[in-house]
């Protein structure tokens, strides 16, 4: 039987979980060398009991690793080992990589130059919108960003990397032939289709708490450096961000409100030696420019996506504008118009789509 057969059927071993399995290579070696293990050669491993055992040889069934092959040929799901040529390198070179990964879609992307983008679930409009924007600016120009596809930023830079025509991978808490959040259906769509979407779990897997943690390390273990937006003082992003510093990886921050609490992650990060970024080239500076290719063809498209030049009183208002809301009272107070022609310039900068409105009275900047 062929290795990657056999690993895939050492990852999906009842009752066998990743401990045991590192235990069991470290004893056998392979997968092939387990498989063809006898029942007494098991009872040797002091470390599994009679019902691990008993575990192991009843689920040497050729016929259930076939199923599973048909299963992943008909969902168009590719497989892949550690001992494939096509496993990522950056992962490999990890403390604890996955022995095995299911990638749906363009899987040559993990290959590329690759950054990371992590932050809160629940994000401010300023978080959303900076995710969207560094994705955006990342994708236009050639760097593959990687993210979590959870709610929030991690939503918010996949869908600027798409909007910046770039590429994208989506690590899973769960099979890759399940999407969650549910609300994320359309984009998990478009990843799939423009990007990869790629998992340690088998398809079918329902995502669990527990395997979130998991499917960080490989978030930071496929990428060359980790940009924070927005994280609170306790959270998963900060988890992350550890994880990428004891893989070796670049950790890079964007600054916030230091009254937010959503900035206290990052904020602190920073303090601890995070490079503080403002803007894309903060992070493309280190990257080594003949990695990526950014063509005119990018560069065009990006730049005729910026939208429609602005009239000497839209730029007015626009430029007291940013990330964090304003009320027509503050514009009102800087620009020196009144509450009724600020309403109608902030109408028309809506429809050139440079503003958003966040409430009846209170405007953003959209870098969307």
């Amino acid at each position: 039987m062929k290795d990657e057969r056999l690993w895939m059927w050492f990852t999906r071993i009842p009752r066998i979980g990743i401990a045991k399995q590192r235990y069991l290579l470290e004893i056998f070696k392979t997968p092939e060398r387990i498989w063809n293990s006898s029942e007494e050669e098991l009872r040797s491993c002091s470390r599994l009991s009679q019902r691990d055992i008993t575990s192991i040889i009843q689920s040497k069934n050729p016929n259930k690793i076939q199923k599973w092959l048909e299963e992943l040929k008909n969902k168009n799901i590719q497989f892949y080992s550690m001992d494939h040529p096509c496993y990522p390198t950056l992962l490999k070179k990890i403390y604890d990589p996955p022995y095995v990964i299911y990638a749906k879609g363009k899987k040559s992307l993990i290959e590329e130059t690759t950054i990371s983008i992590v932050g809160a679930r629940r994000c401010s409009e300023y978080g959303r919108q900076m995710a969207f924007y560094m994705g955006k600016e990342l994708g236009s120009r050639g760097i593959t960003v990687v993210s979590g596809m959870a709610r929030g930023v991690d939503s918010a830079s996949h869908k600027g990397t798409l909007a910046g025509k770039g590429r994208t991978v989506a690590v899973l808490g769960s099979g890759v032939d399940i999407c969650y959040p549910a609300e994320n259906k359309k984009l998990y769509e478009e990843i799939i289709e423009q990007g990869v979407v790629l998992s340690e779990f088998p398809p079918g897997t329902m995502p669990k708490p527990a395997f979130f943690p998991m499917r960080n390390r490989i978030i930071s273990g496929l990428s060359q450096g980790i940009l924070i937006v927005e994280a609170a003082h306790r959270s998963g992003s900060l988890i992350t961000a550890d994880q990428a510093l004891e893989q070796g990886r670049d950790v890079y921050a964007i600054p916030g409100n230091i009254t937010s609490s959503l900035s206290q992650g990052t904020n602190h990060l920073i303090q601890q030696g995070a490079k503080l970024v403002m803007k894309v080239e903060d992070i493309l500076e280190d990257i080594d420019t003949q990695l990526f290719d950014f063509t005119e063809s990018k560069k065009e498209v990006f730049e005729k996506d910026q939208g429609s030049p602005l009239e000497k009183e839209e730029k007015i208002v626009y430029d007291c504008l940013s990330l964090d809301p304003i009320s027509i009272d503050q514009l009102c107070q800087k620009t020196g118009h009144s509450p009724g022609m600020l309403q109608h310039i902030l109408l028309v900068l809506e429809l050139k789509g440079r503003v958003k409105k966040v409430s009846s009275q209170w405007f953003v900047r959209n870098e969307n």
